[in-house]
């Protein structure tokens, strides 16, 4: 999180927080969360912006990230039959979430 190159996400003060992406996390991660905000601070790196990230629909996913204390949510992509036989088009996060 060091390098100037890192990914930070803007927050509301204006403040550059570095991007944590948590791949598929389980509940147990609670703690491990608190400290890598704990350790960023310290290094002077601000407050990370920490998504959850897994296969799991957004409901699933809204509950972890409440319950380890992350930021937001993120998703690569998520495929239905239909739109995967339809090469060229698009399937927006926020039609996954609608669709829960």
């Amino acid at each position: 999180m060091k390098l100037s190159r890192y990914e930070t996400i803007k927050g509301p003060a204006g403040d550059a927080r570095p991007l944590f992406i948590l791949l598929s996390p389980v509940q147990t991660q609670g703690p491990s969360v608190s400290s890598l905000r704990m350790a960023a601070a310290a290094a002077g790196l601000g407050n990370p912006y920490v998504v959850v990230m897994s296969g799991h629909g957004v409901s699933d996913q809204e509950k972890m990230r409440s319950a380890i204390g992350a930021d937001g949510l993120g998703e690569y992509m998520h495929l239905e039959l239909e739109w995967a036989n339809k090469p060229g088009t698009g399937y927006p996060f926020e039609s996954n979430a609608a669709g829960e």
